[in-house]
């Protein structure tokens, strides 16, 4: 239209974005993105770091293991080869205080898995001279730490005993590349993993407009419930887990069963006898019997012994001696109560 011979013209302006459209999508793609991060963290986290990765894989590292120790006067030098998953070499070379070499001895080499319980293994090694004693066909199951006992007979000498802890590496990268985490800590990590989620589609539902709107609700609703689930399972996953089995610590050497000697001299032989039979000066005052040891340690494990000690028995006169003993002294009389029953 136009007055007065001018004429007018209106030109449409494209209308702004509205302010709550733009937040609701810069929110989503935020969500979004934290989702992917989460994930690929998740991922990231299940991977061994590079130098762990090297180590398992015996990147950097000798292809053997060489141990030396003197138990008394017997001077055990260990090396096994190649240290790794599979058949393994076990070489005990034995000599006296003047290096001169020792071919009169049985040699018993004792492998225990430390990681689970899985009992030992006890193989005799053959003599191949001067002083050599090997066994040539020894598997190793598992890659992890290991501990292997060596126990040397003589009929000219007092017996020796010592120990060396060890790491067995996979024979090739396969098996490890991931960790392979344990029930209880899968459950956790999980557990956060969906609260995590249920706090960011919770956030997300906010600039819907939350439970006040269907569209709201429609994020609302699983977030909720997602955070509500993982809350319960962390905790779950930290009232409900098992508390792990005690590993020992102290490698069974000479030095610590000498030690262990004399704490069960002071401590235990009055009841339990000086060689584990039940037999102590006290014997016959205490009921129930004293526990005889030669039979009841092999029925239970480095973990359960210390418990026992540490704990005390239930109506027996068995007491705890947590109060009376180190943690490190009682580890010391395990070892010396698990020499009644070497063979």
């Amino acid at each position: 239209g136009g007055q007065g011979g001018q004429v007018t013209i209106s030109v449409a302006r494209p209308l702004p974005v509205s302010v709550p459209v733009m937040l609701r999508w810069s929110v989503a793609a935020e969500a979004l993105l934290a989702a992917a991060i989460l994930v690929a963290v998740g991922w990231l986290v299940t991977l061994e770091p590079a130098r762990q990765v090297a180590s398992r894989m015996g990147l950097g590292r000798a292809n053997d293991l060489n141990f030396v120790d003197t138990a008394d006067t017997t001077t055990v030098q260990l090396i096994i080869e190649p240290g790794q998953v599979g058949l393994n070499r076990f070489q005990v070379t034995l000599t006296d205080p003047i290096q001169r070499a020792i071919p009169n001895a049985t040699v018993t080499v004792r492998l225990t898995y430390l990681e689970t319980e899985m009992g030992g293994m006890a193989t005799e090694a053959t003599h191949q001279g001067v002083g050599v004693y090997e066994t040539p066909d020894t598997f190793l199951s598992l890659a992890g730490q290991w501990q292997a006992e060596v126990i040397v007979r003589r009929p000219d000498a007092f017996d020796a005993q010592t120990a060396f802890r060890f790491e067995v590496m996979p024979g090739s990268a396969a098996g490890s590349a991931a960790i392979a985490p344990t029930a209880e800590t899968g459950k956790l990590l999980w557990g956060i993993e969906l609260a995590l989620l249920g706090l960011l589609f919770t956030g997300v539902s906010v600039p819907l407009g939350s439970w006040r709107t269907r569209r709201g609700r429609a994020t609302a609703v699983p977030g909720t419930l997602a955070l509500l689930a993982g809350i319960f399972v962390v905790v779950s996953a930290q009232l409900g887990g098992r508390p792990p089995e005690r590993i020992n610590p102290i490698a069974p050497t000479q030095e610590s069963i000498l030690m262990g000697q004399s704490l069960y001299a002071t401590k235990c032989l009055e009841c339990h006898g000086p060689t584990g039979l039940g037999n102590g000066p006290r014997a016959m005052e205490v009921n129930p019997p004293p526990a005889v040891l030669i039979t009841h340690v092999p029925l239970h494990t480095d973990g359960e012994l210390f418990d026992f000690i540490y704990e005390g028995r239930p109506n027996t006169a068995m007491r705890p001696f947590r109060d009376e003993l180190a943690e490190e002294e009682i580890w010391h009389i395990v070892n010396f109560i698990k020499t009644f029953v070497i063979e």
